[in-house]
């Protein structure tokens, strides 16, 4: 394990045994209207090493991906289309 994520062959980190087990990362299925709730992801970075795959494995998941300015024009520039951040 490097840089706290974990990969598909890496065990979670033990957890004392006093303290309460960690939320769920994975959001309800509805906000009680039926609906399924968004998935996004925002993506800004500095260093763009493998942010295309990224963000094509993201789309690929069925994640909306939102973007800065220069991100988004980084991944349009390598024929990935992404939302503009509005902030």
């Amino acid at each position: 394990m490097s840089g706290g994520i974990l990969g598909p062959n890496d065990a979670a980190p033990s957890r004392p045994s006093g303290d309460p087990p960690a939320r769920p990362l994975t959001r309800r299925t509805s906000h009680g209207n039926g609906r399924k709730p968004r998935v996004r992801a925002l993506l800004s970075v500095a260093n763009r090493d493998g942010i295309v795959d990224l963000a094509r494995d993201l789309l690929g998941l069925g994640i909306e991906v939102v973007a800065t300015d220069g991100t988004r024009d980084y991944l349009a520039g390598e024929g990935v289309e992404v939302a503009r951040s509005r902030r």
